[in-house]
């Protein structure tokens, strides 16, 4: 009785799949690894080109919209006022808002769809992008007239704004690169991605 115990608890212990008990497929247990060969190959036709190329755009869209905040730092501290340390604050609050929602953007995406969260970081972007264009335009609020009304448009307005921004846009690249890969054979991906990942270029 041991022996046949035993027997069945090794036995079990290598078991990596069970059978629907109804329609006899094979699905693999919680926590098992797919192997690459075992993912199912994209679809057929130009497709899949134009999608990986839409989704190089597109996450090349997210490095150019943090590139042009760079671009404008001297119009700020000219036009509005804003000191080298309101500036620290703004690059400071959207990289620690932009690293924490990395932790979780690939769990969101894969509950609610990786290409609805793209598309959420895309948009919620461009309106940010916008939003921050209207600010600093005085078409809004009026603009700062000196350091001390920059400080307060800016930890009440800016800060918080391009916390969202870092928010939304950590929404941006693992969820593309998990819509790019099922785009890609399994035996080039490693290539295709790695040429994709050229978009912070």
């Amino acid at each position: 009785a041991r022996r046949c115990r035993g027997e069945r608890r090794s036995t079990g212990s290598r078991v990596s799949s069970s059978t629907h008990p109804r329609r006899g497929v094979q699905r693999p247990t919680r926590g098992a690894m797919v192997p690459t060969g075992d993912l199912p190959p994209p679809p057929p036709g130009w497709r899949k080109y134009w999608a990986v190329l839409v989704t190089y755009v597109s996450c090349a869209s997210f490095h150019a919209s943090r590139e042009a905040f760079v671009a404008v730092k001297g119009d700020f501290q000219r036009r509005l006022h804003f000191p080298t340390e309101l500036l620290g604050y703004l690059d400071t609050t959207f990289l620690v808002c932009y690293g924490f929602g990395l932790l979780f953007s690939g769990s969101i995406g894969a509950r609610y769809g990786n290409k609805t969260m793209a598309i959420v970081g895309l948009a919620g972007t461009a309106l940010v992008i916008a939003t921050m264009a209207l600010l600093s335009m005085g078409w809004i609020t009026d603009l700062p007239s000196d350091t001390s009304e920059a400080w307060t448009q800016g930890l009440l307005l800016y800060v918080p704004l391009w916390a969202v921004n870092g928010f939304v846009q950590s929404l941006g690249f693992p969820n593309l690169v998990a819509v790019t890969s099922g785009w890609v054979n399994p035996e080039k991906r490693g290539l295709v991605l790695g040429m994709w990942s050229t978009t912070g270029a």
